[in-house]
């Protein structure tokens, strides 16, 4: 049974409505001998190798050709580990992926093994590198929202991570840059955070932030969220949005401190000048709040009882930059459904 929770459009209050019936067969991965976290989990230093296999299912009843490929894994905006796609060519750890075959074409309900051999390069720094193996539908299926407003192409993928854990002296090292001031959407303005994993470890942070105008006075917002998994030697720049919120021109104060398992991990202050321009936002209608970041533009599938989400390209965003990060959450959620987070 497929059924979809709501998707929100750009306006509050109103609603994208879909149909699912043509969605693409989802291919449905098993490793075989996985880690205690369900996925594949490796201790090896530089030049080590392991061999292993993962079985790939048609769960749909009509045949299928999927695409198998080994991705890297990144840290998603919105934190978070996030993969890359059928286009992209692995430069980090899913370049040390081999796989026995880069695609198979299945029956209902047929499934095929497939090997891979995995070898950790020379000089290889210690500490948690990630990858991972994916499946995917190469075909694409046009849907379009009630009213025409939004355009969707579809495809189905799975991934499952793979970690590999170096031995040596490493340790959890993120940087705080310094905060920006951006008006996004003209609908609301967005604190930025800067932030450099340069360490080797797997973290899950926390960052506490307040907003404050330059002179004395009381804090105007203030933030405190634990976030998800940050992947080593990754850089992204994070998103606080300040909801109905709305910063008049003048000067302001920003301070941000990255705490991790209670050690400071970094801290920022900095002092940002909101123009004119930036202070011309006009909110949607609402009860006064500060909203930490999320996206609401997701579709959630329900396939036999487990949580699924299918990845999508929005077609017709206004802002790249949101339709990117729309990009990212999807293919986040929709792994965390299939496996935990490294």
């Amino acid at each position: 049974m497929v059924t979809a929770a709501p998707v929100f459009a750009d306006q509050p209050g109103q609603f994208l409505d879909y149909d699912l019936s043509a969605t693409p067969p989802t291919p449905v991965l098993v490793p075989a001998n996985p880690g205690p976290h369900g996925y594949f989990e490796y201790t090896l230093s530089p030049g080590q190798s392991t061999d292993g296999s993962v079985l790939v299912r048609n769960p749909g009843g009509a045949p299928a050709t999927f695409a198998l490929y080994p991705t890297d894994a990144t840290t998603s905006t919105a934190t978070g580990v996030v993969y890359g796609g059928l286009a992209d060519t692995p430069r980090a750890t899913g370049s040390w992926i081999h796989l026995a075959a880069n695609r198979v074409v299945l029956g209902p309900g047929q499934a095929q093994v497939v090997p891979f051999h995995l070898i950790v390069p020379a000089g290889t720094l210690p500490g948690d590198h990630v990858g991972g193996f994916s499946a995917e539908n190469p075909v694409t299926v046009h849907q379009k929202g009630a009213g025409g407003g939004v355009s969707f192409n579809v495809n189905t993928r799975v991934v499952v991570a793979v970690v590999v854990h170096v031995p040596g002296a490493t340790a959890v090292a993120i940087q705080l840059g310094k905060p920006a001031l951006v008006a996004q959407n003209g609908n609301q303005q967005v604190i930025t955070f800067p932030m450099d994993d340069t360490g080797g470890l797997l973290a899950k942070p926390t960052l506490a932030a307040t907003l404050g105008r330059c002179a004395t006075g009381p804090a105007l917002a203030a933030l405190s969220h634990h976030l998800d998994t940050f992947v080593p030697h990754t850089a992204i720049v994070y998103d606080w949005p300040l909801g109905q919120l709305v910063l008049a021109a003048g000067c302001y104060r920003v301070t941000g401190t990255l705490t991790n398992l209670g050690s400071t991990l970094s801290t920022v202050t900095a002092d940002i000048v909101v123009t004119s321009a930036e202070a011309s936002v006009t909110p949607p209608s609402g009860p006064h709040s500060i909203r930490h970041p999320r996206n609401w533009s997701l579709i959630l599938i329900e396939i036999g009882g487990g949580v699924l989400l299918a990845v999508i390209l929005v077609l017709g965003w206004r802002s790249r930059r949101r339709r990117r990060y729309l990009e990212e959450e999807l293919a986040r959620l929709k792994d965390a459904a299939q496996h935990p987070q490294p």
